[in-house]
């Protein structure tokens, strides 16, 4: 993952999908930004942004230009040079390919409770009902149901330090706390936030990530080029190694060694919360996934 200094708001589209007129250009709803939806496929931006301008970064591969990135960009300016979206599709370097996640800079894209990526914490509370608040090494995630988002404030916004196990209650976040990131779960639905490897610190010695997979996740059947060490925080997670079921729980973890053919999920009723270590670093090229 990479990480921004900047504010940014960090929206992964699912479920309906929506029609778009002139007057929606900067709308935010489920399933759709502006005159992008969960169809919309990556060969459709240029006539969606035709009088704007689009730089593309692809991702490592054979056709990549960039090795030290997961996932192909499509960033979107307008003719005044004014950065608006950043575009990931599900698939890489694959044009037919449709919209994983969507990255707002501009502050004119709101959803209909006035949700942008300049929002408050004060803001947020009082148009939104937040149903639950988690806690991560490095930030406080809010739940909004209504929405199906999930939105990160920084453990620094709220004088904490980073990397800690100190838990978060809404009474401890200043009103005036601004959101790291604003995100509505798509494909999987995984929360991801990667603090040491390839794409963060450009370390491929190795690579460490919190996770947070919602109940019902799972990933298809992979042969990983790395070993994976994985220890639960919260929850459970299932393991399936060379066709053997293995569950764990909160305290426990597992070494998975490279080359060994596994499938991970939680097909459980609640959410879980774990950290992921690979050696060498994770590298999207080596995970070795198979098609559904």
């Amino acid at each position: 993952m990479k990480k921004h200094t900047y504010n940014s708001l960090v929206l992964v589209l699912l479920l309906s999908i929506f029609s778009c007129s002139d007057s929606e250009k900067f709308d935010i709803e489920k399933g759709k930004v502006g005159h992008l939806t969960t169809k919309t496929t990556i060969k459709e931006l240029s006539e969606i942004f035709k009088n704007d301008s689009i730089v593309s970064n692809l991702s490592e591969g054979a056709l990549g230009d960039n090795y030290f990135q997961d996932d192909d960009e499509y960033l979107i300016y307008n003719k005044l040079g004014k950065h608006l979206l950043t575009i990931v599709p599900k698939e890489q370097l694959d044009t037919t390919s449709t919209i994983k996640s969507i990255q707002v800079f501009d502050d004119r894209f709101k959803t209909n409770t006035g949700l942008t990526i300049r929002t408050t914490f004060s803001d947020i509370r009082a148009n939104n009902n937040i149903n639950k608040i988690e806690s991560s090494f490095s930030s406080a995630t809010l739940f909004i149901d209504e929405l199906n988002v999930t939105i990160a404030i920084d453990k620094q916004e709220l004088g904490l330090k980073a990397f800690s196990n100190q838990k978060v209650t809404l009474e401890q976040i200043p009103d005036i706390a601004k959101m790291k990131s604003f995100i509505v779960p798509t494909t999987d639905g995984k929360l991801i936030e990667e603090h040491f490897g390839i794409t963060t610190d450009v370390n491929s010695p190795i690579s460490i990530a919190h996770m947070i997979a919602p109940a019902g996740w799972s990933e298809p059947f992979q042969t990983p080029e790395f070993e994976e060490y994985t220890y639960i925080i919260k929850g459970k997670k299932q393991f399936i190694i060379e066709g053997e079921t293995i569950i764990l729980e909160a305290g426990q973890s597992i070494k998975i060694e490279k080359n060994t053919r596994i499938q991970y999920s939680n097909p459980f009723n609640n959410d879980c919360e774990y950290l992921a270590v690979c050696l060498p670093a994770f590298s999207i090229d080596q995970v070795h996934r198979e098609k559904d």
